[in-house]
C-alpha cells in the first residue's frame, strides 16, 4: 500500500446491540489476553439511550471493562503512540490481502444478520432546543 503510510483496522458496531456484541466479556478477556488494542467506531444516537437511560448491556459492559488494567485513551493518543514506538508499523501483502478477504466476508455476512434496535435518534431531536 505505498499511498497509506498508516492505518489501523476498526470494529465497526453500527448501533447499540453491534456494539455490545463486540464487547461481550469473553472478547475483553481475549484483549485483555493478548494485550491487544481495540477502536470501535459507532454511533450513540442508535439505540444506547432509551427513556433517558443508558442500555443496560451497554452499561454493564462498559463498567466490566472499566475494571481492567487497561489504557483507555482517545484514539488519536492510541494511534500516536503506536506510531511513535513503531509499533505493527509493517504489514505483509498476504497479510492485507488476508484483512481484506475477511472485511469482505464480513461485510456479507453482516448484512444477512443486521441486529436490530430501537431507534433513539428521532426522540432525543425532538427533545432538543433546536427548531
Amino acid at each position: 500500500m505505498p499511498f497509506v503510510k498508516n492505518f489501523f483496522i476498526t470494529c465497526d458496531a453500527d448501533n447499540v446491540e453491534e456494539f455490545n456484541a463486540l464487547l461481550n466479556e469473553k472478547n475483553q478477556e481475549k484483549l485483555e489476553k493478548e494485550r491487544g488494542v481495540c477502536i470501535i467506531s459507532t454511533h450513540f444516537g442508535k439505540g444506547f439511550i432509551e427513556e433517558g437511560k443508558i442500555n443496560s448491556q451497554t452499561k454493564y459492559l462498559l463498567e466490566k471493562i472499566r475494571e481492567k488494567n487497561g489504557w483507555f485513551v482517545p484514539v488519536s493518543v492510541a494511534l500516536d503512540f503506536l506510531k511513535d514506538h513503531n509499533i505493527n508499523n509493517r504489514i505483509l501483502y498476504n497479510e492485507i490481502f488476508s484483512l481484506e478477504l475477511k472485511w469482505f466476508l464480513h461485510s456479507l455476512i453482516r448484512k444477512k444478520s443486521t441486529r436490530d434496535y430501537c431507534k433513539t435518534e428521532i426522540p432525543y431531536l425532538l427533545s432538543s432546543n433546536t427548531i
